[in-house]
Order: C-alpha cells, then structure tokens, then sequence
C-alpha cells in the first residue's frame, strides 16, 4: 500500500506505477465520523489519471450522497468497493460511528446503484460483531434485493496490536454456511476476499473451492492453485469479468485473484 496525501501525490503515484506496468489502482482511506471516505479534494486528480493513464480504477468510498455518488462515475471511477454492514453494534461499536444507522448502508447502495460508476463490487464482512454471526444473511439479502453484480466476502481476522485482537473468528461452519446460503440465492459473481483467518483459511479455500460455493479468491494457498489449476491475475478481486484479461495472468504472488 501506498500513501498519497495530497492530488498531486496521488497523480504522480498513479504516473509512477502506471510506468512500472501497472494496469489499475485501489484508492482508499480512513473515513470520518459519518463514515465517509474524504475522496472530494481528489476527484480532479482521479479524473486526469483516468483521462491521461488510462488505469482501471477502483475505489473505497465510504457511505455517499446521491451526489457524491453522482461525481464518483463523472470523474472516472470504474468500481466502487462498498462495504454492505446492517449490524447496529458492528457500526457504532466497532467501526465507532454512532451518528450512523443501517439505513445509511442501504441508502448509500442504492445511491451507487443508481447514480455512481457501472461497477459495485458490495463487500460483506462475516463475523466483526466480536466474532459472532447477527445479520449478515440479512446483508446478504439485501444485496440480492438491489440486485447488485458482485458480493465479497471478508471473515473477521484478529488482528495484533488491536482492540479486537483478543476475540476469535466466527466458526468454520458459521462462515460455510453463510456461502452456501449466498450460493442458493445469488446468482452474480461471490468473490472470498483478502481477509480470512489463517487458523482455517486453508479449510475454508478447500471446502468453498471444491463445493463451487465461490468463483474467486484472493491469494489463494499454492497447493489449492495447482490442483484446481485456477487462474491468477494480477487484479483486484472486484474487477468485473470482461476487465480481467486488462490484468496480466500471473504466478502466484501476494495479492493476486484466482477465477475459479
């Protein structure tokens, strides 16, 4: 990851990797205490990258306005990474936005859907209520709902140095269980994204690989890669299908997506 500060940092940023053959960018951030990415100053830079480079790009945005969703497409952006959360704890506890209810989730998707960039790739994470399942099938419902194109899947990671490190991931069979409740309903791409627990990420690549419960995953473990002889590019996980074969195929490197 790197930093940009300013537009003018994230424009020659952009220049610089564009020169070292990179074929999009990921721009996120922190967000304030309404949720919101502070993306706004950057917008002309976003639009002269896209203009002059040509990079496929990408965004964390936060929850947004129909206008800012409105920007977001006019300046360039091509996909919006939109964490989908409808848990109440999860929002004002763990991401300490009390201002914030989970109706301002559901507005902000459908201000995407319906005013933002062709692309929303909505990511849904399992278990960030200290661990325990409470409404993600609710999200997930939600989605389908909106008829969104993508969902992500990310399974809460203690993580050290953190406030959540000492709570454990949510149960192996929790998690399958919500895939194979996505499976059976949603009939668009289901992506596991970059976040799983390594005490059973190798259990849970197998299992949701070889069920079919999935048709990517980020950085998946060697060994899955040669036996189910998957195809690794070097993209994000949200890239829509007909942008993948923008990104090279690739060995497997840190931070590559495997289609299934």
């Amino acid at each position: 990851m790197y930093s940009a500060i300013t537009p003018r940092q994230l424009y020659d940023l952009a220049v610089e990797l564009r020169g070292r053959g990179a074929r999009g960018i990921l721009i996120s951030g922190g967000s304030d205490l309404r949720g919101r990415t502070p993306f706004i100053p950057f917008l002309r830079a976003i639009k002269r990258i896209k203009d002059e480079l040509e990079l496929v790009i990408s965004i964390h945005p936060g929850l947004v306005s129909e206008n800012d969703a409105e920007l977001l497409r006019i300046n360039g952006v091509d996909i919006v990474d939109y964490e989908l959360i409808l848990d109440p704890t999860v929002i004002k506890e763990i991401k300490g936005l009390k201002q914030i209810e989970p109706s301002d989730y559901i507005n902000s998707l459908i201000n995407l859907l319906e005013k933002g960039p062709t692309h929303v790739a909505t990511h849904i994470p399992i278990g960030f209520r200290y661990g325990k399942i409470k409404y993600e099938y609710e999200a997930v419902d939600a989605a389908i709902e909106y008829n969104v194109e993508m969902i992500v899947f990310l399974v809460f990671t203690p993580t050290p140095g953190t406030p959540m490190y000492s709570f454990t991931p949510p149960q192996l069979n929790e998690v399958v269980s919500i895939m194979k409740y996505s499976r059976r309903r949603f009939g668009g791409i289901i992506a596991l994204g970059c976040m799983r627990p390594p005490i059973y990420r190798r259990k849970l690549d197998t299992i949701l690989i070889s069920s079919g419960l999935i048709d990517r995953v980020v950085n998946p473990l060697p060994h899955i890669a040669r036996e189910k002889k998957l195809e690794i590019y070097g993209a994000c996980c949200s890239v829509p299908e007909y942008m993948l074969e923008i990104f090279p195929k690739m060995a497997l490197l840190p931070g590559l997506t495997a289609r299934i």
